[in-house]
């Protein structure tokens, strides 16, 4: 499109670098609004109390308190999401032509009335009526056409239906082999009108304590998520945190955030889903509404011209860069370079949308100071390229293999900033915590560029090299004692944003105005003073390794001030174990050398040892190879090459054993048997209070000592140290 110049430059606004940034467009993918039915049989296991003393818990009671918090979490992320309620097996109801079935809530976007209605319906007028209905069983076929009527005033296309269904009869419609099939039929055609039946077993506590197995019949009709294969994800859930979690698992459809094609060279090509497994959650916008009928107050932005005051159309408005005309001209004047929007639209868009693959890394090059932002994950999608899933699991096994990573650059969407990326592969498992499974594919972490990263003066200097024993005992057990037992950074929440929604809540709900929540990431002031003495004692160490010298090392006697073993039996069932740190004592020059001939010698005479059995093994073997010619030779040189061998192995043991008994008679002359050894431990543990850690290291030495193990004369002298033994 061409324009006059004159009209393009008193037009034009001067180009932003915003400008260039990217763009929210549209997903290709539609999101679709969501609706969850909630549907509970009615039977005496709903309404009998288990557990025991104050934790005694009613799983009506936890149904109840789980749509609650649906329904809150919904009102605030997702309140054009639709949810209902809908009771059976009752004695009443409310819906022609299906008896025994009663629906409390329409499918109806998440209110406040609803909310205080559920409440409502946790009370304990409510639950005895409950109790005292008689129960009427309901074939699952007429449950199953009811859920279906119920999704029928839904438009087709706008929303993902779900049924969350609550039971503890794992066997419904039992002996009766033909409501069993119609049961299954109906279950299918749920399944082809896109509504999906999601299994929320109960606890069967009458008539009897039975675990609900699935594979009686609900694994013929329902169609179980990747992530629910595992019998844990379809146990009984028994506790409300276990049924709360698992809902909020729920609460939102898994979608992917672009489809892209991964192009792998040579015109290969992969279809790839892009999921973002974090994003931090913010408040929602402030909308104005009018003083008087509080309607929205909606905004809207008019240009007009300077000079002629006339309204400018979108059209009629472009932008613009300022080029200087020549060098040492003044600032005003400069040329004017239109740029229309078609054009910046090119600017930005100079590659296509999608990842392509740069090369392959040792996994030592992904750094952890990498990580500008959350990470992506990527996952195959067959319906772009079929057979990605089996070459991203053939990549994936490769990579982990060989210990590599994949570098690419990627342009997520359109409009979207060019950046690289590397490409973490990860296998297909089961968590161990919550038994979920972790699907495979690779995670995507964003690389930096140059210039963001900062790179920062050392200001730490390196201290000594030597730590004492008392150091490393008083630094162990403050760790472990100010240590976060099975810490998990999703039970932290952001204070601030609880705050908000919880006082929104109550304002909603006409409730009470809440406390202030605590902050779980201050300062635990409280922990801090409760081992305020073992903080002390590490700072009394901590004095005196800063005032000690890497040549003249000396360990500070700390004993007068505080008893270091008194915290260490104290605490000892909160302190693990880790590896034995080497502790550097002082011996005196004569010691280590006598020592280190002795255990020289040893060496040596098992060396020799062990080289004459292999000379004997092989003259055996070369004697059995050899020809029958040579049978009678053999026989008579054998016995005398074999005899020759032993002899002079003989002579050099008593040789050995001569040189030995001059330099350690105590430990060859005298022969003490094992309950003796064991006699005199028991003896040398009683005598001597030792810690946990010490009395664990003598029992190891007289190991090795009965077995005669090799000991070195470090581990010696400190084993003399604490039994109180001479050298």
């Amino acid at each position: 499109m061409e324009f006059e110049d004159d009209q393009s430059f008193e037009k034009s606004v001067e180009l932003n670098p915003l400008d260039f940034q990217e763009e929210e467009v549209e997903q290709d993918i539609i999101t679709l609004k969501d609706a969850v039915l909630f549907v509970v049989e009615m039977s005496q296991n709903l309404f009998i109390p288990y557990g025991d003393g104050e934790k005694k818990q009613i799983q009506y009671q936890i149904v109840m308190k789980s749509l609650e918090i649906f329904l809150k979490t919904k009102i605030i992320c997702s309140p054009t999401d639709m949810i209902g309620l809908l009771f059976y097996n009752t004695d009443q109801s409310n819906i022609q032509s299906f008896p025994n079935q009663y629906l409390l809530l329409n499918l109806q976007n998440p209110s406040a009335q609803s909310i205080q209605f559920v409440k409502m319906l946790q009370t304990k007028e409510q639950m005895n009526g409950y109790q005292k209905m008689k129960i009427k069983n309901v074939c699952l076929k007429d449950l199953l056409w009811n859920i279906n009527k119920q999704f029928l005033n839904l438009k087709n296309g706008q929303y993902s239906k779900r049924v969350f269904l609550f039971t503890s009869n794992d066997e419904p419609d039992k002996n009766n082999i033909e409501a069993q099939k119609n049961a299954i039929s109906y279950a299918q055609n749920l399944l082809e009108n896109d509504v999906n039946i999601e299994l929320f077993p109960l606890k069967k506590l009458v008539p009897e304590a039975e675990h609900f197995n699935v594979r009686k019949f609900y694994s013929c009709i329902i169609n179980f998520d990747l992530s629910e294969i595992n019998e844990y994800s379809i146990d009984e859930t028994s506790k409300i945190y276990n049924l709360q979690s698992r809902i909020r698992a729920k609460l939102f459809k898994k979608r992917n955030i672009s489809r892209i094609y991964w192009q792998l060279g040579n015109g290969v090509n992969v279809g790839v889903k892009v999921y973002s497994l974090f994003n931090k959650i913010t408040r929602p916008k402030y909308k104005q509404y009018t003083k008087d009928d509080s309607k929205p107050v909606s905004k809207f932005t008019r240009y007009f011209c300077k000079e002629s005051g006339k309204e400018l159309r979108p059209q009629e408005i472009g932008k613009c860069l300022h080029l200087l005309n020549k060098k040492g001209k003044p600032k005003d004047d400069y040329i004017k370079v239109r740029i229309d929007k078609d054009e910046l639209q090119q600017i930005k868009n100079l590659e296509e949308v999608g990842m392509k693959l740069i090369g392959f890394k040792d996994k030592s090059f992904l750094k952890v100071y990498f990580n500008l932002k959350p990470s992506l994950f990527i996952y195959p999608d067959n319906s772009l390229v079929k057979g990605s899933s089996q070459l991203f699991d053939a990549l994936i096994k490769k990579m982990i293999q060989k210990e590599k990573v994949a570098i690419v650059k990627i342009i997520n969407r359109k409009g979207g900033q060019l950046r690289f990326g590397c490409l973490l592969p990860q296998l297909e498992e089961y968590s161990p915590v919550d038994h979920v499974q972790i699907p495979p594919g690779f995670h995507l972490i964003t690389l930096p560029y140059c210039g963001e990263i900062n790179h920062l003066p050392k200001f730490v200097k390196p201290g000594p090299t030597k730590i004492s024993q008392e150091m490393i005992l008083v630094t162990k057990l403050l760790m472990n004692l100010l240590e976060i037992q099975e810490f998990d950074f999703r039970n932290f929440e952001n204070p601030s944003n609880s705050h908000f929604y919880s006082v929104l809540e109550a304002i909603a709900l006409k409730e009470e105005k809440p406390q202030q929540i605590e902050d779980l990431m201050e300062v635990d002031t409280e922990r801090i003073n409760k081992f305020k003495e073992v903080i002390d004692l590490y700072g009394d160490c901590l004095d005196a390794e800063s005032t000690t010298k890497d040549d003249d090392y000396v360990i500070k006697d700390l004993s007068g001030k505080r008893n270091l073993d008194q915290y260490l039996e104290q605490y000892a069932e909160e302190v693990e174990e880790v590896e034995e740190e080497e502790y550097q004592v002082q011996t005196s020059s004569e010691t280590s050398k006598f020592l280190k001939q002795i255990f020289e010698e040893e060496e040596k005479l098992q060396q020799k040892q062990s080289l004459q059995k292999q000379v004997v093994k092989d003259l055996k073997n070369e004697i059995k190879v050899q020809s029958n010619n040579q049978i009678s030779y053999k026989k008579e040189i054998q016995p005398q090459v074999i005899e020759q061998k032993q002899t002079h192995l003989v002579s050099q043991k008593q040789q050995q054993s001569q040189q030995l008994k001059l330099i350690k008679p105590s430990i060859i002359e005298k022969q003490i048997s094992i309950e003796e050894i064991q006699k005199e431990q028991k003896q040398i543990v009683q005598t001597k209070s030792l810690t946990k850690e010490q009395k664990l290291f003598v029992k190891t030495i007289q190991k090795k000592i009965i077995q005669k193990e090799f000991v070195s004369d470090k581990e010696i002298i400190q084993y003399c140290q604490l039994t109180n033994q001479p050298l």
